[in-house]
């Protein structure tokens, strides 16, 4: 089923994905879909701040990587569709190529920065309207999902911010998204304002604005789609440090707590059975 179909019949919620791990041990959840997050993407993969600092390229790489990890609809981060009107066409155009089932363009001057991090400078309204316009124009299918974010909520407050979603859902966004929305209230309002036409982005961890909530409660207030970034990378930190101060320490790992096998999980099974099967009706000798 299409992630339009999906959002169509309720809140979808999304975990964030980065790497081929992820993507493999994410794609053996529950959850109906995925969220390549531009934050984690530019901190696992390269080691550095989401402030523009990668780009539609890296993206598209790490994109390419997770989709053909994962049988599930990927969401996109494309950050500000990496530069203009043309720039915006050939993004869509690509990651709906690569496989993605949709991406948010926000509306950031470049270069950007993560959307809970401070200094961030929005562009004119109508800037942001003519990307949304082309982008919504580009795609090759329907089912592809155009996301609008807005980021101007802490340089021009909530008003300003919630005209702008209407502007670009008028523009031809799917599903507008206002990123680092910071009381519940807000969150209300929002939902109220475009019922299951709106995404939210949950990160519960300090230096992250939103508040934390359930997905129960994000539902009953009729949000179409919920991302969750942090879901996977931030314990995957945690449990990274802890490995390292047990071996430190000289204390044996607790590996053997884990129920999942590396092995299995990046496909070693397959492997094994091809080159049997490959052994017995071609002849052929096992490699490696």
């Amino acid at each position: 089923m299409s992630l339009r179909d999906l959002i169509a019949q309720r809140m979808v919620v999304a975990p964030g994905v980065y790497d081929g791990f992820s993507a493999k041990v994410a794609d053996r959840s529950t959850f109906e879909a995925l969220y390549m997050s531009g934050y984690f993407v530019a901190g696992s993969r390269y080691g550095v701040p989401d402030a523009g600092l990668i780009g539609l390229h890296e993206m598209l790489d790490a994109l390419s990587m997770i989709v053909r990890c994962s049988s599930k609809p990927v969401i996109a981060d494309a950050d500000t569709g990496y530069g203009g009107l043309l720039n915006v066409q050939h993004t869509v155009r690509c990651y709906e190529a690569a496989g993605a089932a949709a991406l948010h363009i926000e509306d950031q001057a470049i270069p950007k920065k993560c959307g809970h991090t401070q200094g961030k400078v929005v562009v004119p309204t109508q800037d942001m309207v003519q990307k949304i316009h082309v982008a919504a124009e580009a795609r090759r299918t329907d089912d592809f999902v155009i996301i609008a974010r807005t980021d101007s909520l802490a340089s021009e407050g909530f008003d300003s911010a919630m005209k702008r979603s209407e502007a670009y859902l008028r523009a031809g966004a799917d599903l507008v998204f206002m990123d680092a929305i910071q009381t519940y209230d807000q969150m209300r309002a929002f939902a109220d304002a475009f019922p299951r036409r709106c995404m939210i982005n949950i990160v519960p961890f300090r230096h992250f604005v939103t508040p934390e909530i359930t997905t129960r409660e994000l539902d009953a207030m009729g949000y179409a789609l919920a991302i969750f970034p942090g879901s996977l990378g931030i314990p995957a930190m945690g449990a990274m440090r802890n490995a390292l101060h047990r071996l430190a320490a000289g204390e044996p790992s607790d590996h053997d707590a884990l129920d999942i096998s590396p092995h299995e999980l990046i496909g070693f099974d397959q492997v094994w059975a091809d080159e049997a099967r490959w052994a017995q009706t071609l002849g052929a000798s096992k490699e490696g």
